[in-house]
Order: C-alpha cells, then structure tokens, then sequence
C-alpha cells in the first residue's frame, strides 16, 4: 500500500476551492451545492457514485456524484453514538453512529454506501432506519466515526476521522483485532472503494459548490 502524504485540513480546504478539470471519459458534473467525503492525501480526492452509482469510487472535488449526506444512526439505543461493545465488540462508548447517504440525484438518489456483493467494495444500497433499532439497510451500511488513537489506528489531522465499517470489523474479529474501513490508497480518479482495510482512509465531510 502506498504511503499518503499528509496535509492539514486548513490546505485541504484551499484545494477543494480550486477548479478541476474533468478526466475523459468521466461523467460528473460540477455540482452547486452540498456536501462530499474526502480525504487529507494530495491531490485531495472524494467518494464518487460513478456515473450517478450504484459503483463507488474516488473523484476530485466539487462534483455532483460526490454529493453525500450523513446520517445519524440510532443503533445502540445511546442516540447516534456507541456504547460498550455496540455496534461493535471491543468498540469504546461515545462514538458517532452513521450511514452515508447519496444525495446527487438520479436513480440511486437515497440510497446508502454499502457493499451489495460481500466482496468488500462500496456499493448504493439500501439506507437503514435512522430510529432505534437502526436496521433495514443494505449489508456494511453502519459506520463509526473514529479519530485514531495512537495504538490501533493513528491520529487523523483535525477535523478528519476514520469511516469504521461495522459489518466488516465484526467479520474480522472486533475493534481490539479486526479494525477496517473505508479506504483507497492512491491519489488517482477512477479507484474503486475498499470497505474492509486494516489502515483506512482519514476523511472529512467537507460542504462543496
């Protein structure tokens, strides 16, 4: 995997205001308003629902397929966030719960990342219930908002976190042992989304347009 270099998040602010230049044979459009997930590499690079979805993958800022909106999720009966052992065996207490909900318009309008195949890829799919006990959505759509903690996973940049995979950590053992995520690990349009990695992306949920 390659080794990301780090920015603050004041520097990736400057560059998600920048203008792109769409690649060839891509479809976004530039969007007006909303919100995108992106991360602290350079170039500074967002989750994409490709050509409107279902398939996720990353994209430069400032397009309309990167508009997502997060959603608190009341799985644990704590609100949106964790307690002792809930969603996730080992997680610690106080963590937001959330799902990531397409919000650019078009057939996949309203529905949620997740993986729609179990071959640990993001996909569109069903969003869950945002009420107590939070179920109904698509396979891997539970997220836990996480900064690091020096051990397991390092310190995101400020205002920059780990998007957790509840589905895919429980497969993988639990927070003390099988801790994984979203990520892409090179700086390059087109890359498809990995729900299941040991050394996931920081990301920040960053307004655009």
């Amino acid at each position: 995997m390659s080794i990301k270099r780090k920015i603050t998040a004041a520097a990736a602010a400057i560059l998600l205001m920048t203008g792109i230049a769409v690649a060839s044979g891509a479809t976004p459009a530039f969007a007006a308003s909303g919100h995108e997930m992106c991360d602290e590499g350079l170039p500074v690079k967002c989750i994409n629902a490709w050509g409107g979805g279902p398939d996720i993958k990353v994209y430069s800022p400032n397009v309309s397929n990167n508009n997502f909106t997060i959603q608190g999720v009341n799985r644990c009966n704590n609100g949106d966030y964790t307690t002792s052992n809930c969603p996730i065996a080992g997680n610690p207490s106080g963590l937001f719960i959330y799902q990531i909900k397409f919000s650019g318009g078009g057939a996949y309008n309203g529905r949620c990342v997740g993986d729609n195949d179990t071959i640990g890829y993001a996909h569109l799919v069903n969003c869950n219930s945002t009420s107590y006990p939070g179920t109904g959505g698509g396979t891997a759509t539970i997220f836990v908002q996480f900064h690091g903690d020096g051990n397991s996973l390092g310190f995101c940049s400020t205002s920059f976190n780990y998007a957790i995979n509840s589905h895919f950590t429980i497969q993988a053992g639990g927070w003390v042992t099988g801790i994984t995520g979203i990520e892409w690990d090179q700086e390059q349009n087109g890359l498809l989304v990995a729900l299941p990695a040991g050394l996931p992306t920081c990301l920040a949920y960053i307004p655009f347009g």
